[in-house]
C-alpha cells in the first residue's frame, strides 16, 4: 500500500483491532489503498462506521474500488441501507462491479428479498454476458425462497446455450 499506509491485517492481528484503521483508509487519496482497505474489511468484517463510506465508494472513479466496496458490503448487518445501493451498482459499466454487486445482493438480499430478487431477475434477463447472468442466478439461489419473483427468469436461463448459466439457474 502506498503513501506510508500499511494494512494491519496479519494472522496474529485481531480483526476488531484492524477495522478502525481500515475504515480510515477507505478515505485515502490513492485508489489502490481504498481498494485494499475495502477488500480487507470484506474479509475481516464491516463495522457499522464503514457502511456509509463503502456505500459512497460504490461511486468511486476506480472500478476496482467500486468492485471491492460491493464485495465488502455483502456481509453487512443492515440490508435496508445497502440493498438499494447494490441494486444501483448492477447498472455499473464495469462487469466486475456488477458481479460483486450481484454476489453481495445474494447475501444482503436475504434480509430484503423482494427488491434484491427483482433486480437480480432483471440482470438475469438482461443482455449482459452469460457469466454475469450465471452470478445473478447463483445470487438468487443464495436468497432462496424470497426469490420467487425471479422464477420466470430462472426458467428462461435453464434453456440457455451456456452450460454454466444453465447449471447456476438450477442450483
Amino acid at each position: 500500500v502506498r503513501a506510508g499506509h500499511r494494512l494491519p491485517v496479519r494472522p496474529e492481528d485481531d480483526a476488531r483491532d484492524a477495522a478502525p484503521e481500515l475504515v480510515g483508509l477507505l478515505q485515502a487519496s490513492e485508489a489502490g489503498t481504498r481498494e485494499k482497505a475495502a477488500s480487507a474489511l470484506g474479509s475481516v468484517g464491516v463495522p457499522t462506521a464503514a457502511i456509509p463510506l463503502l456505500v459512497e465508494l460504490l461511486q468511486d472513479p476506480s472500478p476496482r474500488v467500486r468492485s471491492r466496496a460491493a464485495y465488502a458490503l455483502r456481509n453487512t448487518a443492515n440490508p435496508r441501507i445497502v440493498v438499494p445501493r447494490l441494486i444501483a451498482a448492477l447498472q455499473d459499466s464495469s462487469d466486475d462491479v456488477v458481479v460483486d454487486a450481484a454476489i453481495a445482493l445474494g447475501k444482503a438480499g436475504q434480509g430484503e428479498p423482494g427488491e434484491a430478487s427483482a433486480a437480480l431477475a432483471q440482470l438475469l434477463a438482461s443482455d449482459r454476458p452469460e457469466w454475469i447472468k450465471a452470478e445473478a442466478a447463483r445470487a438468487l439461489g443464495d436468497i432462496g425462497r424470497g426469490a420467487d419473483v425471479a422464477v420466470p427468469a430462472l426458467i428462461t436461463a435453464v434453456s440457455s446455450e451456456d452450460a454454466s448459466l444453465r447449471e447456476a439457474a438450477v442450483w
